[in-house]
């Protein structure tokens, strides 16, 4: 039983007006492993419609503590600088950035947290540091907020939004997506 279906529905639900999508896309990272990713979303905003971005989707609870957000960082990152072997995306090349769905709204220290159904009590500024350092390996978080008639949709890096549903890409956005930034502390961009 395949029990992320109904997650990587809702994203691609939710990415649908903005990027094509498409699930378990095969890659090839940077080792020469293959690898699949859940979700890949490729902007249809032709400025970015080179940044392939890919997505791992998850059904975290209030159990999830450091250790599971560790291991789902991890298996994004994987996905981060590596080639698209999916013939019906070739033109793509590499992946730019992956992204955590449904991932937990965080916001800094000193600030009120809003209610988190993604994290167990007292782990928030684990997990936000967790996310802050991911940045340097281009992995973020996705999510949604109610909004009218449709939820916000929001992609981030760290503290950076980069993509939000009602503006689309952000100066943020361009800078970490598009920018000569390095990956990691190696120099492959």
């Amino acid at each position: 039983m395949d029990v992320e279906q109904n997650v990587r529905a809702e994203l691609m639900s939710l990415l649908r007006d903005d990027f094509d999508c498409e699930e378990e896309v095969q890659l090839r990272t940077i080792g020469g492993q293959s690898v699949r990713c859940d979700v890949l979303a490729i902007p249809r905003d032709e400025e970015f419609s080179m940044c392939g971005l890919a997505f791992e989707c998850k059904r975290p609870t209030q159990d999830w503590h450091y250790a599971p957000w560790s291991r789902a960082i991890k298996q994004a990152a994987d996905s981060v600088g590596a080639e698209v072997i999916d013939p019906r995306f070739s033109d793509v090349g590499i992946v730019k950035a992956a992204f955590l769905y449904p991932a937990p709204m965080l916001v800094p220290r000193g600030m009120p947290q809003p209610a988190n159904d993604l994290i167990r009590e007292g782990f928030e500024e684990a997990i936000a540091g967790m996310f802050h350092l991911a940045l340097m390996f281009r992995v973020g978080k996705a999510g949604s907020v109610p909004s009218g008639k449709k939820p916000n949709m929001s992609l981030g890096l760290g503290p950076n939004e980069v993509w939000n549903a009602h503006r689309g890409f952000t100066k943020n956005g361009r800078n970490l997506l598009l920018g000569g930034r390095p990956i990691g502390s190696s120099n492959r961009r």
